[in-house]
């Protein structure tokens, strides 16, 4: 978690914005998403859906 301290509380919100997008860039964040009709699915992080196998974790082969 990031925290910051002292200063206008703009600067506080750019630095903590700046950590968060470094962490989004340096961490693969899965998201999994629910939707109104009962399905979900997982997100990869570059937004494009992702295949059952690669979701769960699975391997062919």
């Amino acid at each position: 978690m990031g925290r910051c301290q002292r200063g206008p509380p703009r600067s506080a919100f750019d630095a903590c914005r700046w950590i968060i997008d470094e962490i989004k860039q340096r961490v693969p964040i899965w998201k999994n998403e629910h939707y109104a009709d009962g399905e979900s699915g997982w997100l990869h992080p570059d937004g494009t859906a992702a295949s059952p196998d690669r979701a769960s974790g699975t391997t062919q082969g």
